[in-house]
This record gives C-alpha cells, structure tokens and sequence, in this order.
C-alpha cells in the first residue's frame, strides 16, 4: 500500500554531524575595559561577535575574494547571530573577560555573500587525524602535554572547512606507535589509528624547535589517494613557542584553500534532482533520513511518494551534481544515475 507524503524539510531529526559547523566559532577570547562592568561585557560581548563574524565569513569564502569582503564592524552583526555561549566570565569593577562561542545564520551568511557574488564554501570536507610532533633538544614528542600540542587544543578545529581531530593521547594511542614510528609514517601505525578514530587521512604536522629560536614546521599529509608534503620555516626573532601560533594558522589557512577551491559553490548555482532510494525496513528509511539531514549541501526534501521500501524524493541543492555527490559520499550515501534516473543508496562503509 503507497500513500503520498509532502514535506519542505528534512523529515527526521538532525543526528550529530561528523564535524562541527562552518557557521559557529568557538574559542573566542574576549577582553574589555570600561566605566563599569556592566559597560565591559557589553563591548567585549559585541568584539567577540565581530570577531567571529569575520572568521566565518573568510571560512566560507576564498582567499582571492577576501578584499571584497566588508568589515564585520559595518555590518548587523545582531541579524547574523543566531546565539552565542559564555564560558570562563571574570569581571572586576571596570573589567570583563571571557570566552565566546558564536553561532550564525546560514541562510542569513548565504544571502550576504550571494549579494556580494561571491562563492561560498560551506561543504566541510571529511575530517582528518591531526598529529602535532614536536622535536626539540630534548628529542621526539608526540603523547606528552608540550607547547605545540597546547598551540593545536587552542584552535577552532571542530568548525573549519577542513576539521581536524586530535587525540586522546591515551594508553590505547601511546602503546600503539610512537613519535619516531609516527614520523616515519609508518603504513601500520597510521591505519591503526584511522580506524580508531575513524579517518581516513592523517596529517603528521611536526614542529621542529632549534635553539636559535627558529621554527621549522613539515606537516605531512597521508590520504587514502594521495600524500603531500607541505613545509614552512620562521625565523623573526621570537621564541619558538610565540611562533607556532603562526605556524598553525599557516597549515589550517593552506589546507582550507585547497579545499576551498574544490568545493566553493557559485552564489547562483542551485539545482535539484527528483531520487529514488530503496530500503529494507523503516530503519533503512530513518537511517537514509538522518545522512541526508548532515548533507551541508541540501536545502529541502520533498518526498513525491514513499512505500515500504522505496521513496521518491525532489533534493533540492546548492552546488553542481559532482558536490552534492561528493557531500552524500561523506554522509554514507551514493548517488548515482542508472537508465531509470537518479538512485541513492547506503555505502557500504559509511
């Protein structure tokens, strides 16, 4: 027995994404001063917001395109923000400080950089394994608590365009490879810690630390397809620990442009596609449900028709067909078109 279901957005409830969102920024520190306290968390409230508008809006679009960007200071920056978290608060009689969590509007950020016609990218790509390796003149770390790791844990890494997992650095990790194994780029050691975290890439960035204060940094990048090499080195007086700040938004900055430039989206480029999908039983459907609810790219599902094993459905996306394919592919979902149409299906291996 069919019976005919219309819904203009996703029919199940969002599971938690993979990653985090291209729309929030965490880890804002804020500070202010002011006649009273009251008049410093407001200044420092409204910085944080700014800040973090500013952020995101050079996340989601390419380098070549940041000059035109407006400064977030002349922008609403209340219509843009969707809510906010405040964590660590300490004030005095004239002072606030603070770290700030921001969450903005999509459609609202969509509708910003469409009128300015620039590209968006908001597909994150999958999440890699981050190994921060630091060799110094006491040798080799990679599980200990050291400046390098703590440069990383500072970071907004959850919310890139390209998130990056770090560790537990737990029993499990140490007993399993070693800084010199990891350095190596042992073929073992990697897989065994893909599978724990389940990734599917590992980027060893490794930060090495001369006495001189000079600062070399090699992150070396092991894909499922691919390897890549990228190095950079400081040398501007200060301290090696002042430097790796700067080292790690260099490797964050170069690895979000590679993938900028593969998934930005052109501001007017939307289609959508009328799929079918199969399954075996209701669980099969909730399951198909909650992976295209995580799909950056989807903006509404209405189902056309649906039974109780197969579902027609209008997907309507942003993007060309490759990225929406590729988005699915991060989700579980493979989209492919056989002589009947459009048909999506469950990957094997999620």
């Amino acid at each position: 027995m069919r019976y005919l279901l219309i819904c203009t957005a996703l029919c199940a409830a969002a599971a938690p994404a993979m990653a985090g969102s291209v729309f929030a920024v965490d880890k804002i520190e804020v500070a202010a001063t002011a006649a009273s306290s009251v008049q410093a968390r407001t200044l420092a409230l409204l910085d944080g917001q700014r800040r973090a508008l500013e952020i995101v809006l050079r996340r989601l679009a390419r380098e070549d395109d940041w000059a035109t960007l407006p400064p977030a200071a002349t922008l609403p920056v209340e219509d843009l923000v969707s809510g906010f978290r405040i964590g660590d608060e300490k004030t005095t009689a004239t002072g606030y400080t603070a770290r700030l969590s921001v969450r903005f509007k999509p459609a609202a950020m969509r509708r910003l950089l469409q009128d300015l016609d620039i590209a968006v990218s908001e597909m994150q790509q999958t999440p890699a394994l981050l190994l921060p390796v630091l060799e110094d003149g006491d040798g080799l770390k990679l599980w200990d608590d050291n400046w390098w790791q703590g440069t990383w844990r500072a970071r907004d890494l959850n919310n890139s365009v390209v998130p990056l997992i770090t560790p537990l650095g737990d029993v499990e990790d140490t007993a399993g490879a070693g800084a010199a194994d990891i350095l190596a780029g042992s073929p073992a050691h990697l897989a065994a810690l893909n599978a724990r975290y389940e990734t599917d890439t590992v980027i060893v960035a490794h930060a090495l630390a001369t006495r001189s204060g000079q600062l070399g940094m090699t992150a070396y990048i092991f894909g499922a397809e691919a390897s890549d090499v990228i190095i950079r080195t400081y040398r501007t007086g200060e301290t090696a620990e002042r430097l790796a700040g700067r080292a790690a938004d260099d490797l964050l900055a170069i690895l979000s442009e590679r993938w900028k430039r593969h998934a930005a989206i052109d501001a007017d480029l939307e289609g959508a596609l009328l799929v079918r999908t199969d399954y075996e039983d209701l669980r099969g459907w909730n399951a198909i449900q909650t992976r295209l609810s995580e799909a950056d790219l989807i903006r509404t599902i209405t189902i056309r028709e649906i039974s109780a094993q197969r579902a027609y459905m209008d997907v309507a996306f942003a993007g060309s067909v490759a990225q929406l394919s590729d988005n699915l592919e991060q989700r579980g979902l493979q989209l492919m078109r056989d002589i009947t149409g459009w048909r999506l299906s469950v990957s094997e291996t999620p």
